[in-house]
């Protein structure tokens, strides 16, 4: 199957039948007639590399078209064809983002066969970045995470659950670069390496830290952020780490002016996911924990907030299991905390099945000091 599929969408035929005859030998093409089939065609005969609409169709418009497409295939290249009056409108729709470029009608033949070319070539980056992040650098931080969970299993069993949260309030938001929240998520903990045990599990269980411990804690963002900036591709992530403690409000830390939609949305869910955790893990039920957090609602964008109770909702339909060594496999998540004997804890609950966990396991299941059962979800 082709991944360099161009489609036309207009409302004539024959336009769409004179564009194919032209094209046809250089370029894969595919049309549509009107704005409903040019959804379904993405829906069912995709991938799409490059969508090219007219605006002005029955139903609905070019850009609302486009807008749906841009949810149902985030990385098709969407461009506008347009008569002049139309250039206000579609001006405003590439400033949203909804549109790579625009061509005037009527468009000569060398200038559209340019603009495929081009957005062909722009789909290509798009893909290319999207390998480089989920192939490469999104691995690398797995690795890391993984590492610093068996060092400090309390701060990164703590991630783990975060992520988990934040990925789906993020999904459920229709966030576009929901792997920048998957990394900050992971990586929440980073400044945590330089707290002791005892202040990591007052802030789980929503204990009275100390002086010196609440300094310390106000500071680990920063530490994060700090850890993160000069790492290529990261740098919003790293703005998200250090905004991950600010209230919607403007209160919280960092210290600073930024309040409401100033600050990252990716640290607006990250929060809300992290006092959530907190407050769970306090309540020990997540309808009790998620009404302990709307007592202070101010503190979370009211958006991020109504998210957060439609996935929370869902993801408490899912029950845990109890397990043996055995039947345990990569990919699950562990529903209770893993402990050595001595009451040690080795693995967090929330924290996800991996093989450095699974060999982990097996090590001390080997010196019969591992407490079973295990327990998944």
């Amino acid at each position: 199957m082709s991944e360099n599929k161009i489609l036309f969408v207009d409302d004539d035929p024959k336009v769409l039948k004179a564009i194919a005859r032209q094209f046809e030998d250089k370029f894969d093409i595919e049309t549509a007639v009107g704005p409903l089939d040019g959804i379904q065609v993405v829906k069912e005969r995709g991938p799409i590399a490059v969508v090219i609409s007219d605006m002005r169709m029955p139903d609905m418009t070019g850009i609302e078209m486009l807008t749906q497409i841009k949810s149902i295939s985030p990385d098709t290249v969407r461009m506008m064809l347009t008569g002049f009056s139309d250039l206000e409108t579609t001006i405003d729709a590439i400033n949203r983002g909804n549109i790579f470029r625009f061509l005037s009608k009527p468009c000569p033949n060398d200038v559209l066969e340019l603009a495929m070319t081009d957005g062909l070539r722009q789909h290509a980056l798009i893909r290319s970045e999207k390998e480089l992040v989920e192939g490469t650098l999104m691995g690398s931080v797995k690795v890391l995470s993984d590492v610093l969970a068996l060092v400090n299993p309390v701060a990164f069993g703590r991630a783990s659950r975060v992520k988990r949260i934040a990925i789906e309030v993020a999904k459920h938001m229709q966030i576009e670069e929901i792997w920048e929240i998957e990394i900050a998520s992971m990586l929440s903990a980073l400044g945590c390496v330089t707290l002791n045990e005892s202040t990591l599990q007052k802030i789980t269980s929503n204990e009275e830290l100390t002086e010196s411990e609440r300094v310390s804690f106000e500071q680990h963002p920063d530490i994060g952020k700090r850890l993160l900036e000069n790492i290529p591709r990261l740098e919003n992530v790293a703005r998200i780490v250090a905004y991950q403690e600010k209230h919607f409000d403007g209160g919280g830390f960092p210290n600073d002016e930024l309040s409401a939609e100033e600050i990252p949305i990716g640290a607006r869910i990250v929060k809300a996911a992290l006092d959530f955790d907190t407050e769970e893990n306090r309540n020990s039920d997540a309808g009790a924990a998620f009404v302990a957090q709307k007592r202070n609602s101010t503190r979370y964008d009211p958006t991020v907030l109504r998210s957060l109770q439609e996935v929370i909702f869902r993801l408490s339909n899912g029950s845990a299991k109890e397990i043996s060594l055995d039947e345990i496999r990569t990919g699950m998540v562990f529903a209770k905390n893993v402990m050595a004997e001595k009451d040690r804890l080795l693995i967090a609950k929330g924290h996800e099945v991996t093989e450095s966990a699974l060999k982990l396991l097996k090590n001390y299941a080997s010196r019969d000091v591992l407490q079973l059962p295990l327990w998944v979800c």
